[in-house]
Order: structure tokens, then sequence, then C-alpha cells
């Protein structure tokens, strides 16, 4: 028996107060009173005057515009306003960027957009005027009413309800122009004056819940089992669907009331917490703990727009999308085995006569990857061209699964995102939205790209005509190579300019060879000892193969170029390398300990677990997966996002993304220097980037040093700690400009096609 026995939440509605829920304390009943003290004159607007443009009939919605009901395959796109620099709570002000993202929307075919919140008054005067002007092609809403997120060890019965009552009345008097909204932080606020709801289709509150904190709400709350409302009912359930339902009920009872109107209604849920049993279910991370239904309602008149149930889907988490076997035997109507539209098949099937509306969904086109699905729709790891190549897949298997409609994750990458790769080595946090983290998937989802940066990055192409003053030279040197091995091929390996420069998203190096033939790599191993942290700290050994070493200095990585071998790779020391300790296999890392053993390591970051599942009634051990950063990839950039070098006529260059150097916050100079007696990760600032450069010749099974870089500073066994660093500029803004990435294409000719 719990020992709270009810709830006493009162809704002030359009002036006269709708008397709060009582609870039965015998049988754990919860019923709505409909005693209306005042408001007369609402009694008749709701029986004879709703106004109802949009409806859930059956398995999809509808529309009329006057001409009678038919078929509404939403196609949309949710849009956050998180551009480079700044947080989703800094909301957008500039009239200029709603125009220019609603005439996108346009272009992609889009019919809907979503929103996740309430955005700033001049949102809503751009959306309105912008439908106003295109009544031929209108754009409508799918508006978010947000939930705030909570502490771990709140729920959200007790501790969600105040808030998202009222931010329900205010969503609504907003897209209704009828909002004096003050000044809250991180929530959009102001005088709302600009009437948008004949482009609303649709409410859609809340977010993702965690499974941990909606067992606690069913736990604390045992006995609220029923929710007896005005215009829904949920019979018997969950307490967390008896409080759902009181939500929605709210969002009813305050339109209808106050302004007439109606629209369909659903909350925003995702597969963790869907109502299916999965034979490879697992608890961690608070997934699959509770079975919630969400799609069971029972509707009261005059409220007929209906409800549909929605879902974020992503075909790479949670993991029975990847491992349940009927899933993964499911295949396609292109032949192909596909275990995400096995997944939605089966989420369809149990919602039936009831629009499915997939939310959610997408790739990410990062060099980072979190997760792997058997299908290789990955979190992550793609370039541009296949995170294209993917999407095509995706959008198919959405409308094979009978799904009413479906929303993409999302238009613009947001450099905000965060990554439980990349988190804990992010320092300080809250300036990673100030740099482009291409190792964290979740900033790169997006459709529309904010990298390159003007006037700041280059193309690794093999061809440096664009690094121009951008460029700083940290060696520059004449005169004949070190040693000499083949006169044919020495050129190629004689090392002239060492050129640094840096942008948001990577560290650039670029090697110079007194040759204007193609640097060889297939005869020679070039060696690139790279130092973060000035003084006695990494291993001032390179890798024992080479033979050398740096005198009071030390380097926290190599990177080799060896094709011959073929190993392109950049290694972490093995004490500085913090994948192990992130994957939960050391306790050490991160800390660059001044040490000579010359051991490095390729990092590697566990993103697949083996945790044990059960399928009919044998144990399923997936195999464990992980992502190694340091291997890199060849090409050119400008057609291939993922590559980190190229080599050309007389060069080689090179980008190396931030986190896979450990440099923790590029914008202030930050670098990873754990104190392994401290909780969490630190940072310390670096005084600038040494390198040296070493070119090894292969004489058989032997190598033979043929050049080195600064060449005044090595004696052929030893560099000497004076090497010159590239200290870069520290950045408070960002100047960006949107670039379609291949996958817009992708969205605008198949959203065109879908009717």
């Amino acid at each position: 028996m719990s020992i709270i026995k009810s709830i006493k939440i009162a809704a002030l509605v359009g002036g006269f107060l709708l008397v709060g829920c009582g609870t039965d304390t015998d049988n754990g009943d919860i019923s709505s009173s409909d005693t209306i003290e005042g408001g007369e004159e609402y009694k008749d607007k709701i029986k004879y005057a709703s106004t109802v443009q949009f409806r859930a009939k059956g398995d999809f919605f509808e529309i009329n515009n006057g001409a009678g009901w038919e078929k509404f395959y939403a196609k949309g796109i949710n849009l956050s306003v998180a551009v480079p620099g700044k947080f989703p709570g800094e909301l957008n002000e500039e009239r200029h960027l709603y125009d220019e993202w609603l005439d996108r929307l346009a272009d992609l075919n889009c019919n809907v957009v979503r929103l996740y919140t309430l955005h700033h008054p001049v949102f809503y005067q751009a959306f309105g005027e912008w439908n106003d002007k295109n009544k031929d092609r209108p754009i409508y809403l799918v508006q978010g009413i947000w939930l705030d997120e909570l502490p771990e060890e709140e729920d959200y019965i007790t501790h969600g309800t105040e808030q998202m009552e009222e931010e329900i009345k205010y969503v609504i008097d907003a897209v209704h122009g009828q909002a004096d909204i003050p000044l809250r932080y991180g929530k959009a606020f102001g005088k709302y004056r600009h009437d948008v709801s004949d482009y609303v289709m649709a409410w859609l509150p809340g977010h993702e819940m965690m499974g941990e904190q909606v067992a606690a709400s069913n736990e604390i709350w045992e006995e609220y089992t029923k929710y007896d409302g005005v215009y829904i009912k949920s019979p018997n359930g969950l307490p967390i669907e008896a409080w759902v339902a009181r939500k929605l009920d709210l969002v009813i009872m305050y339109e209808l009331l106050k302004y007439g109107k109606q629209r369909p209604m659903g909350w925003s849920n995702w597969p963790a917490l869907d109502p299916i049993h999965h034979p490879t279910e697992t608890s961690r991370f608070g997934q699959d703990l509770v079975d919630v239904d969400l799609g069971r309602f029972e509707l009261v008149e005059p409220y007929n727009a209906g409800l549909f149930v929605s879902y974020h889907v992503y075909p790479f988490n949670p993991e029975f999308i990847i491992y349940d076997p009927e899933y993964v035997a499911t295949k396609d109507g292109r032949g192909e085995t596909n275990s995400y539209l096995g997944y939605m098949l089966d989420l369809k099937a149990h919602h039936q006569g009831i629009p499915l509306f997939i939310t959610e969904f997408g790739v990410p086109s990062s060099m980072g990857v979190a997760h792997i699905n058997v299908n290789g729709w990955n979190h992550g790891g793609y370039n541009e061209t296949e995170q294209a190549a993917a999407t095509q897949r995706l959008v198919e298997s959405v409308l094979e699964s009978g799904a009413a409609g479906m929303v993409l994750f999302e238009l613009m990458d947001e450099w905000f995102k965060r990554s439980w790769m990349t988190n804990p080595t992010t320092v300080p946090l809250d300036r990673g939205r100030f740099w482009y983290d291409v190792a964290n998937p979740e900033e790169s989802f997006g459709i529309i790209s904010y990298y390159p940066v003007p006037n700041w990055s280059v193309a690794i192409d093999g061809n440096a005509g664009d690094w121009g003053s951008k460029a700083v030279d940290v060696v520059v040197q004449d005169g004949e190579s070190f040693g000499s091995v083949d006169a044919g091929l020495d050129p190629r390996r004689t090392v002239k300019n060492v050129s640094m420069l840096a942008d948001p998203a990577f560290l650039f190096i670029r090697l110079d060879t007194a040759s204007q033939e193609i640097p060889d790599l297939q005869n020679t191993a070039w060696y690139i000892g790279i130092s973060t942290v000035h003084g006695e700290t990494g291993d001032r050994r390179l890798p024992p193969e080479t033979g050398i070493e740096a005198a009071g200095m030390g380097f926290e990585s190599v990177l080799l170029l060896d094709a011959a071998d073929g190993r392109f790779e950049l290694l972490l020391d093995s004490a500085y390398d913090p994948s192990p300790r992130l994957s939960g296999r050391s306790k050490l890392g991160g800390t660059p300990e001044f040490n000579d053993d010359g051991e490095y390591q390729l990092a590697s970051y566990l993103i697949n677990n083996d945790d044990q599942y059960i399928a009919s009634g044998k144990p399923v051990v997936p195999p464990k997966r992980f992502y190694v950063p340091g291997l890199l990839k060849q090409g050119d950039s400008q057609e291939d996002t993922g590559v980190h070098f190229q080599v050309g006529p007389g060069v080689i260059e090179i980008r190396l993304p931030w986190q896979t150097i450990c440099v923790a916050d590029p914008s202030s100079h930050q670098i990873l220097f754990d104190d392994p007696e401290v909780e969490g990760f630190q940072a310390a600032t670096t005084e600038g980037v040494q390198v040296v450069v070493v070119s090894i010749a292969r004489e058989g099974d032997s190598l033979k040093v043929v050049d080195a870089a600064p060449r005044n500073r090595f004696d052929g066994s030893v560099f000497e700690s004076d090497i010159p660093g590239y200290l870069w500029e520290q950045w408070e803004d960002v100047s960006w400009v949107a670039r379609e990435k291949p996958a817009y294409k992708t969205i605008k000719d198949m959203f065109g096609d879908i009717k």
C-alpha cells in the first residue's frame, strides 16, 4: 500500500476551475470531476463549435480543408535551433534563420515540422506568415510540450506534474497568440501575438522517459492505476499510463474550453518503453524495465480528433532491435534482411487501429561510431554518402512498416550534443558547443552540416593550395636529407616544411617534401611524434622499431603511415589512452605519465557489450564490438568526409580529430591531463603542439632513417627537447555557413514521391 494516497492538483482552465482529481483509496481509481465552476459560455462551444482539421482515423491521419476528409501522410523533419556555439536553451530569436529553415523544409517536400518545445515568439510569426504566403503548400506543426528532465532520484508523477501542467497552458496559449510568458532560463518566453493554430497538426507532449524513473513512478504511485477523465480514460493500467492520460486530458480540455479547437494527440515515446515483450531484452542502462502502452486509452465525445502513438525508432538501439532472432530474419521489399523493419512491423502489429507515427529516426555521418547493427545501420561511422544511402533504406522501412508518418532526425548538425563515448573527455563539457567533435555521432545526425568552416578549414585532397596564410610553418629546412638510401626515392622522403593549422574539428599537419612527385608510402614508414603536453610527460621513445627517442620531452601520440606494412594508424601512449578506462577495462587512463617504454596502442572503445539474452530458451551472447578511432583512412575529404590523410605532388596532408589526440577543448586550449586520485577526467591548458617527423626507408627487414624534421634538433637517434611548437588562436565565436549533405537530396526526392 503506497503511503501517498491521492493527487490533489487543480487545473485552472480559461478562467474557471476544474476540480482536481481525487483518489478512491480503496481501489486506487483516479476519477476526474466534470464540475465546472463558472465559465458557462464554454459549454456550448465544447458541444457545437469545436473545430477539427486533422484527425487520427484508423491507422492513419486525415485532413479536412473544407472538401471532406482525405488521407494525410505526415513527412517532416525535427527542427532544433542550436547552431554552432549555442545550446538549445539559447533559443533562436533571429527571424532570417527561421525564414531560411522554413524555405528549406518546403524545398525538402516536408508537410510537417516538429518542435520539441516552445520556441520564441519570432518563430510563430515567421511560421504563420510563411504559411499565409504559401497556402498551396503549407507546412503544419507538430508542437511538442516539454517535460523537464529530472534528477535520477526523482519520479515523473511526483516531480513532473506541476511543471508539465504549467507548460501545457503556456504552449497552447502561445500557438493561439494569447500568451505572456515571463522570463525563464533555458526556455522560451515573451509576448505571443501570432495565432498559428490553423497550422498545428498535432500536439506531442513529453520526451523519452527514463526507465528507472518510470519504474519509480509506478512503485511510489502503485494505487494510481486508473484515470477516469473528461475526454480521455485509462480504465486499467500502470500509474505512469494513468498520469500520461491525465496530461493528455488537460491538453484537450484546455484547448477545447478556451479556444473551441481540437487536434490529434500523442505522447513522445521510444522502444525502451514499448509494450512488447522482447526475448532479447536487457535492463542495462534502464532499458526495457517497464512495458508501457500509451495507445489503449479510451476517448470521450466531443473529443474526436483521436490519438496516435509516437515512437523514436533507430536501427541501432535498444539492442533487441539488433539481436531479436525474428527481427534479424525479417526481409524487406529489396529481399534483404532488415532487423529495423522487423521491429517496426512488430510495433505496428501491436498498435493496430491507431496511427503509428515515427517521430525520430536517422543515422549520423560521423567518424566515430557508438553502436553497431547487424545490418550495418550503425550509430555513426558513416561518411556523408553512406549516411544518404542508409537514410534511404530507413525511409523505405518506415513506409513498409505501415506507419502513418515519419519525422527525420534532424535538419541540422548540433555541436552541443553529448555522447557517452566523448562526454567524459570533453572538458569543460559546457564548451562542447564551440567545436565540432567528429568522433561523437550525436553531433552529426543533420542533413545540413556547418562544416567545413569558411576561411578556417582546408580540404584534405593532396593539393595544398587552400592552406595559404591560414597555416603556420613550424619547420622550414633546406639541404640534404639526414641519410641517403636510394637516390631515386630519397627526395620523396626528404622533409622541407612542416605546417600546421587548427579549426573547430581537426588539427591539421602538412608535410612538404623535396620532390614534386607523390611522397613514397610503399617503401617508407613515416612516423610523426606528437606532444600536446610540454615538458617531461608522455613517452620519450618513439616505437621501438625506430630506435629514436627524445631528450627532456615525451610524446603522447604517434602517427604512422606505412603502406607496405598496411598500417595507417594514430597510436596513443599506453598510459595516456583513456579508452580502457571508459570501457571498464582499467581504472587508469588519460594521464601523460613520463616513461620510456616506447609502448603505444590503438585506442579501443567497447560499443557493443556481450550481455546475455534469452531467445527460445537458449542464451544469446552477442559478440563484443569495438570502435578504434586510430585507424586512419586515405582519400579526398571533398568526396569522402571520413578520410584522415591524402598524398599529392610533394605533399602529405593530415587531419586528426581533436578527441583522437586527447584535446579536451580546442577552443580554450584544454588537453586531457587526468589526476587518477580525482573522480572523472581533468584537463590542463596546453602550451601548444610539438611534432617531430621521421621518414624511415625499408631495406629488406631493416629500417634506416632517411630524414627528420626538425633536422637541426636531431642527431640520428635523439631529438632535443627544444622542438618548435604550434599554438592556435582560441575562439569564443564560430562563423558558419550551412552546407547540404547528400542525404538532403535523398530526403527531398523521397518525400517528393510520398503522397
